[in-house]
C-alpha cells in the first residue's frame, strides 16, 4: 500500500517538522524564523528580537524556558510553529546549571571522585531534552544556532566544517536528532547585491542535510519580504511561482513570560 502522508503535507510542509538553521550573526535567522505562519518565537538573546513584528516571548533563563514549554503543551491549539532563538544560549544555560550542580567552577573542570567526563555526559543529555521536549509538542519547531567556523590546516585543507557552536559530542547529537539541518549564508547575486542563502546541501566544507526527501540536497535564495515563502516552496515545486506572497493570519493576543 502506498505510504500514508504526514498530517499536513498535502498543502506543503508536514506540521511535525524539525528544523535547526544555523548562520552567522545578523544574516537573518531571527526574521526568518519568525516568518514562519502562526508562529511564536522564544527569544533567548537580549533584545535578539526587538525589530522583529511578530508574537515573541522573552526568556532569560532555563527556569523560563521550562515554564513556556508548560504554557505551550497545556494550550496546544495556540500556534503551529515555536522558533527558539538560539540555540546557543539554551546551551550557555545548561553549562552554567551543571556547574553548579555538579560543584564545578567551570565545564572544563573534573570533580574529584566523579567518573571521567560526567559532566559533559550531563550537559549533552540536558541539551538533548531540551530538543527532544520540544519537538514531543507536535508542532513545527525551529531552532536557530550561530556558526562554529570550520577548522583549516596549514595546507588549506578543512580540518571540521563549518557546525553548530555546541561542545563536539554535543553538537554531533544535536545534529543526529534533527530532521533538517539548514546553514543560512550570504553571498553575491545579480549585479553584485547581497543575496541570503539558505542550503540543506551537505559537503565537506559546512554540516548540513535533510532527511525530508523535498529538501535534500536544496538551495533556495531568501527573500527579504517574505523569508518563509522560499522554504515552502520547496515543497510545492510544480507552484514554486505562487509562493512570493502569504496570506496574513489575523492577529492572535500576544502573550508574554509574566511571573515565568
Amino acid at each position: 500500500m502506498p505510504k500514508k502522508a504526514q498530517k499536513g503535507e498535502a498543502g506543503g510542509m508536514p506540521e511535525d517538522f524539525s528544523l535547526l538553521l544555523f548562520g552567522p550573526p545578523k544574516i537573518g535567522k531571527t526574521t526568518f524564523g519568525a516568518s514562519f505562519p502562526d508562529s511564536l518565537l522564544i527569544e533567548c538573546e537580549p533584545k535578539g528580537a526587538r525589530y522583529i513584528n511578530g508574537r515573541v516571548i522573552n526568556v532569560g533563563s532555563l527556569d523560563e524556558l521550562r515554564d513556556v514549554f508548560k504554557l505551550l503543551k497545556n494550550d496546544p491549539g495556540y500556534c503551529k510553529t515555536v522558533v527558539i532563538d538560539t540555540l546557543d544560549r539554551i546551551a550557555q544555560w545548561v553549562e552554567a546549571e551543571v556547574c553548579e550542580d555538579m560543584g564545578l567552577s567551570n565545564i572544563m573542570e573534573s570533580k574529584k571522585g566523579a567518573k571521567h567526563g560526567a559532566q559533559w555526559a550531563e550537559y549533552s543529555h540536558r541539551i538533548l531534552t531540551q530538543l527532544e521536549g520540544w519537538k514531543l509538542l507536535g508542532k513545527r519547531v525551529v531552532f536557530l544556532a550561530h556558526t562554529k567556523k570550520a577548522e583549516i590546516d596549514g595546507e588549506g585543507l578543512v580540518i571540521s566544517p563549518k557546525t553548530i557552536n555546541l561542545y563536539g559530542q554535543a553538537a554531533n547529537r544535536v545534529l543526529s536528532i534533527v530532521e533538517n539541518v539548514g546553514h543560512m549564508y550570504a553571498r553575491k547575486g545579480d549585479m553584485n547585491k547581497p543575496e541570503r542563502v539558505l542550503s540543506f546541501a551537505p559537503g565537506t566544507v559546512v554540516e548540513a542535510g535533510a532527511r525530508h526527501p523535498l529538501l535534500a540536497d536544496r538551495v533556495v535564495v531568501i527573500g527579504k519580504e517574505n523569508p518563509y515563502a522560499a522554504l515552502e516552496g520547496l515543497f510545492k515545486p510544480t507552484a514554486a511561482a505562487k509562493t512570493n506572497g502569504a496570506k496574513k493570519l489575523p492577529k492572535k493576543k500576544r502573550k508574554e513570560a509574566v511571573g515565568v
